[in-house]
């Protein structure tokens, strides 16, 4: 039977990113010093925030004492989140953070910017970091690049057939967040949790490396109603979309892993509410059948911050 996944999307774009991506895969910017302009060769990383800009610049006046007062902007660079050119005009001038003068003049480039000046490369967290941040926020941009950088749909359905034998019969993804136009079903999501467990122990990681503990990471599973005996023994993915609800993920009991999904679809928005109330009632009842073993682990949130800004000459 057919459901739409919803954010639980994510755990298959993760699985289909893993097997392009190395987990220690970074997106890179490289902004190039010209005098008293800053020019910005955007290298697709939709995780690029304010507190990252602001190390950049701080990079760029230690070694410089113009002032910038003019920045050059080609295409793929994203800013807090956003894309648009406009909006990252906008946001790049109202951030007093940023200490850019008033008067500071942005222009946007089709192309990258080739000529000379001082180069500084910036480097975003790993792959699996921003993975378990898509995860814990479920930022549908950030999954939606990943998505396209590795191939987007076409790639995906050759990869969901190659992989598990299945095509558009049971499966098609418009999106990797799962915003839109995505279809599955409950084995296959099962399936792919699984797999997904296995690429990142091979690789040397955890699914909680990815996944979710709800009540104890930061983010959309934070305050739900699971794991409220605090025997930390399930990781998740929840997804929400037009009058869909959806929880899937691993619960660690003392013999094996229980891979789980729920998926739900309602009639009346005020409904969403109780959807999951329900959902996660249904939860803890599954948890109360098994006896529970805690994930050994504990998170890490500085590792949010492992980026790299390094002067290139």
């Amino acid at each position: 039977m057919r459901i739409i996944p919803a954010s639980v999307s994510k755990l298959y774009t993760f699985d289909f990113a893993l097997s392009k991506l190395d987990t220690d895969f970074r997106y890179t910017t490289t902004f190039i010093q010209n005098k008293n302009t800053l020019y910005i060769n955007g290298g697709g990383d939709p995780h690029f925030v304010s507190e990252h800009m602001k190390k950049v610049l701080g990079e760029v006046r230690k070694n410089s004492k113009t002032t910038i007062t003019s920045i050059v902007i080609s295409p793929t660079f994203f800013f807090d989140w956003q894309s648009d050119t406009k909006l990252v005009s906008k946001s790049l001038k109202a951030d007093k953070s940023l200490s850019l003068p008033k008067n500071v003049k942005i222009t946007f480039s089709t192309k990258a910017y080739k000529g000379a000046g001082t180069n500084y490369e910036f480097s975003s967290a790993p792959l699996i970091t921003l993975m378990k941040q898509m995860n814990n926020y479920s930022t549908n941009i950030s999954t939606d690049t990943l998505f396209k950088k590795v191939g987007g749909s076409e790639a995906f359905s050759n990869y969901m057939k190659e992989t598990y034998d299945v095509g558009s019969e049971t499966i098609y993804f418009k999106t990797g967040s799962g915003l839109s136009g995505n279809y599955t079903t409950c084995n296959l999501t099962l399936r792919v949790i699984k797999h997904l467990e296995e690429t990142l122990n091979d690789k040397g990681f955890e699914a909680t490396n990815i996944l979710s503990m709800p009540q104890v990471d930061p983010g959309v599973l934070f305050p739900r109603a699971i794991n409220v005996q605090k025997d930390n023994a399930i990781i998740a993915k929840s997804g929400f979309v037009n009058y869909n609800h959806a929880l899937a993920g691993i619960i660690n009991t003392e013999d094996e892993p229980v891979y789980f999904t729920f998926f739900t679809n309602y009639n009346d928005m005020k409904d969403t509410a109780s959807v999951k109330s329900m959902v996660d009632t249904i939860a803890e009842k599954v948890l109360s059948k098994y006896p529970l073993k805690s994930f050994d682990y504990t998170p890490d949130l500085s590792i949010f911050l492992d980026t790299k800004i390094k002067k290139i000459k």
